[in-house]
């Protein structure tokens, strides 16, 4: 009677604590900046602006410029990065996809291993609109867009912020149908102009300034 009993509680110990033993465990999302990530498929705009986020703080160049206008698609729109109005004689031609690749190739090189480090955040939860009442399926905008972003070099950081609106666009030229940024216009937050991203951008493409 008593081996019975034994039995009967180790039974019901191993339905307590394993419900199910052949179960598979969840497996748990990636943090930013970790060394495993999972790109969304650029299926829609929000998935697109998580990526932006992502490879951000990846610092993964090919990922970065993925979120924006593929200029191999028949329908590509034409790239604009508007400058924070403090700094546009600054920028006296057109901001290209080239200089956005070779600014974030910039940005992230060092010589210190792990660094440097980037963070960006929206301040401002993300809203998307369609640019007219019956683009919604096909061209959205964002909101105004409070953001902060961390760059930690080891041996310094700093924190700039400013208000960034963005717009995307539905490529349907090919499969697979994918969504793009091809206008990011950049203002400062209370006339801190050089705190902005346009001023880290300045900066990194000319020193000298």
């Amino acid at each position: 009677m008593k081996h019975i009993r034994k039995i009967v509680f180790l039974s019901i110990l191993t339905f307590t604590y394993c419900t199910n033993p052949f179960s598979v465990r969840d497996v748990e999302e990636p943090g930013f900046g970790s060394d495993w990530v999972r790109y969304a498929p650029a299926t829609s705009p929000d998935s697109v602006m998580y990526n932006f986020r992502l490879a951000i703080a990846n610092k993964n160049v090919e990922e970065y410029m993925r979120t924006f206008v593929d200029p191999l698609k028949a329908d590509a729109h034409q790239y604009r990065f508007v400058p924070d109005p403090y700094y546009t004689n600054d920028f006296p031609t057109a901001w290209t996809l080239d200089d956005e690749r070779n600014f974030f190739s910039q940005l992230v090189q060092s010589d210190k291993q792990d660094y440097p480090k980037l963070r960006l955040d929206f301040l401002t939860p993300l809203v998307l609109t369609g640019i007219t009442p019956i683009s919604v399926d096909d061209s959205v905008e964002s909101n105004n867009l409070e953001y902060t972003l961390q760059v930690d070099y080891g041996d310094s950081s700093e924190v700039y912020t400013g208000i960034a609106r963005f717009k995307l666009y539905h490529s349907k030229s090919a499969p697979p149908e994918t969504w793009h940024i091809y206008y990011w216009q950049d203002n400062a937050v209370e006339q801190n102009h050089d705190k902005t991203w346009t001023y880290l951008k300045r900066f990194i493409f000319n020193p000298s300034f």
